[in-house]
């Protein structure tokens, strides 16, 4: 059953890549289009702003207590 849908999923993906290649001008152009559209690129800065942003359940490194425990040379046998 799962080499049925691994060989559907190639075949799948051979017609895709071949429909890009022949309408690659068309295809780019639509890329452009749509990554340019105002409510696209303002979701974009929006998860960049969240991604950008520190949370509060995980705590900066620079603000984090470092605690020394004693080291010694014994070893505790």
């Amino acid at each position: 059953m799962a080499a049925i849908r691994d060989l559907r999923w190639q075949k799948h993906r051979a017609c895709v890549e071949d429909w890009k290649a022949r309408n690659r001008e068309r295809y780019l152009l639509q890329k452009r289009m749509l990554a340019g559209r105002p409510e696209y690129l303002a979701r974009r800065r929006e998860m960049y702003r969240l991604k950008a942003r520190p949370t509060t359940e995980s705590p900066s490194l620079s603000t984090c207590k470092i605690y020394d425990t004693p080291t010694t040379d014994q070893g505790g046998d």
